[in-house]
């Protein structure tokens, strides 16, 4: 069951990546679309698994509300593919998302158990949008939960929440939300590092090619005349040897004389000149 379970979140990962990878999106918006693409694949199937059992329980409201949050999820998916950047369609679904959490805060359920539901808020916030904005989002999320706990709703019809249930579920959210903002800042700071790094590889190799480009090497067989040393190129043309090393190499050429040539050319003088 680890094994099979394993193998689909492997193949489920690899899915994604291959639709992320084919957007004009840079990395950091590539890495919030891989989690939200990861939120998408589990939560669109489990609030229509939950909107069709609140359906089925005659809790036509509630079920309407986890409706639209999956539609609405399966349409920032459908134009996150249009645009270069996500942000305002991740904050229009932090609102539908909030708001749908709040709404099953104020009914409860059986015993609050609807409210636990606040308790993805913070990883989601957090993971979407930046450190700052997702505490934005997460403190607001629960001064609006404790605002439902503690404050009289006149005329309103909510869950009465016990005393021991909301000091648990304060406790829980703040140690939630500190963990998820430590995960978010170590996140992009190893996202920085892991940036600079490539950017100093990329460099590296840019000098690589350089250098490689700027290295030519002779090779293979080359014929060259018995009498007057001259090679035959590519084209079959004969040309000086000299002359085709300049050319295919970054060598060049001065002249001189080796003492046998000195001699030959000037007997008698060489010796005592050491003419070069």
């Amino acid at each position: 069951m680890f094994r099979w379970f394993m193998n689909v979140s492997g193949r489920l990962s690899g899915r994604i990546s291959a639709m992320v990878e084919g957007l004009p999106l840079d990395s950091e918006e590539k890495t919030r679309l891989r989690l939200f693409m990861a939120f998408l694949l589990l939560g669109v199937p489990t609030m229509l698994a939950f909107g069709v059992y609140n359906c089925l329980q005659s809790n036509w409201a509630l079920g309407g509300v986890v409706f639209a949050m999956a539609l609405s999820l399966v349409l920032a998916w459908s134009l996150l593919k249009r645009l270069q950047s996500g942000v305002w369609l991740y904050r229009i679904n932090i609102v539908f998302f909030a708001g749908m959490l709040l709404y099953m805060a104020v009914i409860g359920g059986n015993d609050g158990s609807k409210a636990m539901w606040l308790f993805t808020f913070p990883l989601i916030a957090f993971f979407l949008l930046s450190t700052i904005e997702g505490l934005v989002w997460t403190v607001a999320m629960f001064l609006g939960a404790c605002c439902i706990f503690w404050l009289p709703h006149l005329g309103a019809r909510k869950h009465v929440y016990s005393g021991q249930f909301t000091t648990r579920f304060v406790t829980v959210y703040i140690i939630l939300a500190v963990v998820a903002c430590w995960f978010e800042v170590l996140r992009r700071h190893y996202r920085k590092g892991m940036d600079a790094e490539h950017q100093r590889l990329l460099a590296e190799q840019s000098a690589l090619q350089e250098a490689l480009s700027q290295v030519r090497q002779l090779s293979g067989l080359l014929p060259i005349c018995a009498c007057c040393k001259k090679v035959r190129d590519d084209r079959g043309y004969w040309t000086q040897i000299e002359s085709y090393i300049r050319d295919h190499s970054e060598a060049e050429f001065s002249h001189g004389l080796c003492p046998d040539c000195g001699e030959d050319l000037y007997p008698g003088m060489w010796k005592s000149t050491k003419l070069l």
